[in-house]
């Protein structure tokens, strides 16, 4: 269930049930939770990752984490191909910038 459908039942003096609050939830593109994706190889966001690029939308929020023992350059840009070092045991926080092949970079680790 969508907003509009939910806005909807509200004006026709009709009640949603808790499927249709817990369908609205669902339907949240940056909920409360992150998915956090692993990459073990250098390359870039769309193969590695096992990311669904048909489901990306516009700012939804990945977090990808190095499970090497090495450096990984993540590919973050299709276009123009700008990549972003993640070290071992590391975690990049990205978001999607309006296509599935354009990733902005949110957050890094400091060491």
């Amino acid at each position: 269930m969508e907003k509009a459908e939910l806005k909807a039942l509200f004006a026709k003096g009709k009640y949603p049930t808790e499927s249709d609050f817990a369908a609205l939830i669902d339907s949240i593109s940056s909920g409360s939770s992150i998915p956090v994706y692993t990459i073990s190889n250098s390359g870039n966001v769309w193969s590695d990752v096992g990311l669904d690029t048909s489901a990306v939308k516009t700012n939804d929020v990945i977090i990808i984490k190095n499970t090497s023992n090495d450096t990984i350059n993540l590919e973050i840009s299709y276009n123009s191909g700008r990549t972003i070092a993640v070290a071992p045991s590391d975690a990049v926080m990205l978001i999607n910038n309006g296509s599935y092949d354009e990733w902005g970079v949110v957050g890094v680790p400091i060491n």
